[in-house]
């Protein structure tokens, strides 16, 4: 099956679609701590909601290079009951800053926005780092769990309407909470052909043997029947998830492939496999880059990483601004939840 024919270029309808749900000036964050019982350990984990405060006192993510998210720490909750998305962005070692302009884009939608920080991955770690494909999964229920019995939010949560919303490793867990399984053998042959595993190269260079990871975990479920549909923007890895898993995932499921008519990194291509989602869209944005995922550069950071040779981390298009892709990825997203 010819996977492009799938794909739809959804743009204008994107960038015209209008939150049906009530709009909010700013967006509240709190952290809070969470024990997982699989990691034996606590994770921090990132509560953004909407909040009736008409300025912020906080800015979260900032530093030389990337502009920061301007929120409230702490602030109240707005009242009524409010949708839950789950979200998880970036990759196995990513900055858990992008995630910023995503979260609060979605608080000031309505949303109440749960986002488990991922853990660090060092030296001292990094044979582990595969675990990390079922353990990311388990920080989102475990979150979700939390959310659901601490107070303010409790109260505040519409349990009937819980989403999730993931980017590149993060889309993979979404997939995984909707019913996706790896299949062992295909995770553990990803680095022995090309285009397949985006952190091959750091993966060998750190001598971590994929040949020696857990068939049982790789192949269990991390099915979580509370997460009622889910958006995956370019979820890695999908050409080693389990083609029947797929087939038996029931929530309407939107991936996105954002790498534009340029289309690199083959290793965050949707496998055509992925068709076997029974309820799925796909959407092509043409203008759009990996890098439009990111935060909004500042102007001393276009100018570092110029002199670095990494211009491309603040580039997006000649025809689109950073600002301008961020707004039709979140404009897809909550299009889609909205018609759920």
């Amino acid at each position: 099956m010819n996977i492009k024919r799938w794909f739809t270029a959804m743009v204008g309808l994107a960038l015209s679609f209008t939150v049906s749900a009530k709009e909010f000036a700013t967006s509240g964050l709190a952290s809070q701590t969470v024990f997982n019982p699989e990691r034996e350990s606590t994770i921090e984990v990132d509560i953004w909601y909407p909040t009736t405060l008409n300025s912020t006192d906080f800015e979260f993510g900032k530093n030389k290079v990337f502009v920061g998210t301007k929120t409230n720490l702490n602030a109240p909750v707005a009242s009524g009951i409010h949708p839950v998305v789950l979200l998880a962005h970036g990759g196995m070692r990513a900055s858990p800053f992008h995630a910023g302009w995503v979260a609060s884009g979605l608080a000031k939608a309505g949303f109440i926005v749960v986002v488990p920080q991922q853990v660090g991955l060092s030296a001292a770690n990094v044979t582990s780092a595969p675990s990390e494909l079922w353990l990311r999964p388990s920080d989102l229920s475990i979150s979700l769990t939390h959310l659901m019995n601490t107070a303010p939010f409790k109260q505040a949560i519409d349990t009937d309407h819980v989403y999730g919303v993931g980017f590149f490793l993060g889309g993979t867990s979404m997939l995984s909470l909707a019913g996706a399984r790896f299949e062992p053998a295909l995770y553990k042959q990803s680095c022995a052909q090309e285009g397949v595993n985006i952190d091959c190269q750091w993966l060998e260079k750190n001598k971590v043997d994929l040949s020696k990871v857990s068939e049982s975990m790789l192949s269990r479920t991390n099915h979580d029947d509370r997460v009622k549909a889910i958006v995956a923007i370019n979820p890695e890895l999908t050409k080693t998830l389990n083609a029947q898993s797929l087939g038996d995932i029931k929530v309407p499921v939107k991936v996105m492939d954002i790498r534009g008519r340029q289309a690199a990194l083959p290793e965050l291509e949707v496998a055509e496999s992925i068709a076997a989602i029974t309820n799925m869209t796909l959407m092509k944005t043409p203008h759009t880059t990996i890098f439009s995922a990111f935060s909004r550069c500042t102007e001393k950071g276009v100018q570092v990483l110029a002199l670095e040779g990494e211009s491309h981390l603040c580039q997006t298009s000649e025809q689109q601004s950073r600002e301008e892709a961020h707004r039709l990825i979140m404009n897809a997203i909550t299009r889609f939840i909205d018609h759920q």
